[in-house]
């Protein structure tokens, strides 16, 4: 019984293993032609100035960032920075799915496709 418990305890220990090994944020490169663009991500609650180009910006990750690129004399481009399924997540199977719960929640489970992003604008008309 006391190994049991032991191996229980353990599994549980390892919840949320990409929330320990990966972290909630990544670190995503930003350029642009022409420099000086800024860098709104797009919520429910309207949009939050991130940076201006260029820029190193850590983001909490996610399955989807709506992000909107915006320079006074350029038509706004706006970009889906997607989030995939982290392969250190898989190992949560091991915890009864604890640390998937885990994960989800904080966005760890994710890592975004891309690190460095480059945009171009067009001008307005």
């Amino acid at each position: 019984m006391k190994k049991i418990l032991t191996t229980f305890i353990s599994l549980l220990l390892l919840a949320g293993c990409s929330t320990m090994k990966n972290g909630t944020t990544q670190d995503v490169s930003f350029n642009s032609n022409p420099v000086g663009v800024e860098i709104y991500e797009r919520t429910f609650s309207g949009e939050k100035l991130l940076g201006v180009t260029p820029t190193k910006i850590t983001l909490s990750k996610g399955l989807i960032k709506n992000l909107i690129f915006r320079k006074e004399g350029y038509k706004p481009e706006p970009f889906v920075l997607y989030g995939k399924v982290d392969s250190t997540s898989y190992a949560n199977a091991a915890n009864l799915m604890v640390g998937d719960a885990i994960d989800n929640f904080t966005g760890a489970k994710y890592k975004f496709e891309e690190n460095e992003i480059f945009i171009s604008l067009k001008p307005a008309e």
